[in-house]
């Protein structure tokens, strides 16, 4: 399963509720992790250290919209809590690039193949996938192929027009 801000997570370890709420239709959770992967607005998120109790309440919820809202949103955030290990594989360097080519965490001389669904999903000339952040599709939606594109970790620049924009490589 693509987790936005994540990647890709195998949900084995995890048992998996759908809700009868509009707005939250699945929660998986793994207990031994305290690891949350929530179906919201049809994107999966990732919550961590949630309690589990919390969870059985969650998916019990009258209103598991509301319940959200007012219980999980905005903590158990991924950013400052322990992130799990899946077998999370961390991209390869592209072997059609010089390992030169790398400063830091960004990749310097790929450009753009193609801008599909109206820019949120870019793919570069190395065959990498990127995810644009929903906030930055109006740029990206107006890049063109063949621009010259540094990828880094979180966002790609766009180094003919000075652009960056919040994206995440998912393949």
């Amino acid at each position: 399963m693509f987790v936005k801000y994540r990647g890709l997570v195998d949900l084995k370890p995890f048992a998996c509720s759908a809700t009868k709420g509009a707005v939250v239709s699945r929660v998986c959770y793994d207990p031994s992790e305290r690891y949350v992967v929530a179906k919201i607005g049809g994107t999966y998120y990732h919550y961590c250290d949630v309690p589990g109790g919390l969870v059985a309440d969650w998916v019990s919820a009258a209103s598991v919209g509301g319940f959200y809202n007012a219980r999980i949103k905005g903590r158990y955030d991924c950013r400052v809590n322990h992130v799990p290990l899946y077998g999370d594989i961390p991209p390869l360097p592209s072997t059609k690039r010089a390992a030169s080519r790398r400063t830091s965490s960004c990749e310097t001389g790929l450009s753009i193949e193609s801008v599909m669904s109206d820019g949120s999903i870019i793919k570069l000339d190395d065959g990498s996938v990127w995810e644009v952040d929903d906030v930055d599709t109006v740029d990206s939606a107006l890049w063109l192929e063949t621009t010259d594109i540094t990828a880094c970790t979180d966002k790609l620049i766009n180094t003919e027009d000075n652009e960056t924009v919040g994206a995440h490589r998912i393949k």
